[in-house]
């Protein structure tokens, strides 16, 4: 009972099925043979398919040279912006942050109700200012040209935020 098990382990991991087993040896001979044949008959198909695949990525290549090298070029312009864009809009957000300090600390002795008034119009028109600013530098994600892209980019870093 046991070498039959054993027998049934290496016959399943051979192709051959565990009913043949206990068939005999010439119906486990026919189906392990006839299991291989088709795989080698099938090999030259296979090879044909293969070598037309690299003929027709080859081909597509020759076509469209710039196509992979592009996806590189646009891939890096985004980056670059974007490195540069969140930069830019984290110095404006801290500038943001040092005027209304500024304005807060000058509105200090002013009457409360004074106060408040000035320093949410204040804000108001830091905010915008900054929400203004960050219209201009739209997020690389929708950006499809390089060219739109690099403009972009001249433009941050011409871009000198008061101190």
């Amino acid at each position: 009972m046991c070498g039959a098990g054993r027998m049934r382990v290496r016959t399943g991991l051979n192709g051959g099925g565990a009913s043949s087993s206990a068939g005999g040896s010439s119906a486990g001979g026919s189906s392990s043979g006839g299991g291989a044949a088709p795989a080698r008959a099938a090999a030259p198909d296979l090879s044909k398919i293969v070598e037309a695949v690299k003929g027709l990525a080859a081909g597509a290549a020759k076509k469209g040279g710039g196509g992979a090298g592009g996806a590189k070029g646009i891939t890096r312009a985004r980056r670059t912006y974007t490195d540069k864009r969140k930069a830019k809009i984290a110095e404006l957000r801290a500038l943001k942050s040092k005027r209304i300090r500024e304005f807060a600390a000058k509105t200090k002795k002013l009457p409360k109700e004074a106060r408040n008034k000035q320093r949410r119009a204040y804000k108001k028109r830091v905010e915008a200012q900054f929400k203004e600013m960050q219209t201009r530098f739209p997020t690389a994600r929708g950006l499809k040209s390089v060219t739109v892209i690099r403009e972009l980019i001249r433009k941050i870093d011409s871009i000198r935020s008061a101190k």
